[in-house]
Order: structure tokens, then sequence, then C-alpha cells
């Protein structure tokens, strides 16, 4: 099943999604930037938020299902 192996993979995914929202926020807090690129750096962290956000959300989607018997 799809969805199964969606689940079985997503912990890994999750983990990957929050490691580059660490990896920009250690970009943000570098000393030294320019303005530029600390805006295109907030830019790509709240995109990455919000992504980590949607996996969670799927994730538990994929669990409901898989325990309804999908």
């Amino acid at each position: 099943n799809k969805e199964r192996a969606e689940f079985q993979t997503m912990e890994e995914t999750i983990q990957k999604a929050e490691a580059e929202v660490v990896r920009l926020q250690g970009e943000l807090e570098t000393p030294g930037q320019d303005a530029r690129r600390l805006q295109a750096a907030a830019t790509a962290l709240g995109a990455a938020q919000a992504r980590v956000e949607q996996l969670y959300a799927r994730w538990a989607d994929l669990e409901a299902r898989i325990a309804a018997g999908g």
C-alpha cells in the first residue's frame, strides 16, 4: 500500500525537514550577513517551518487511515 510506505518513511522525512529548519536558523544567527541574504534565509525558514507542520499533519492523517484499516 502506497500510504503505508509513505508512513514508514515519514519519520525520516520529518527529521530531514527539521534539520533544514535548524540549518536556516543557524544561517540567520550568523553574524555579518547582508540584508538580502538575511531576507532570503528568513523566507526560506518560514517555508521550511510550514513544510514541517504539513509533514506532521500528513503523518497524523496517515496514522489515522492505517489505524482505521486503510
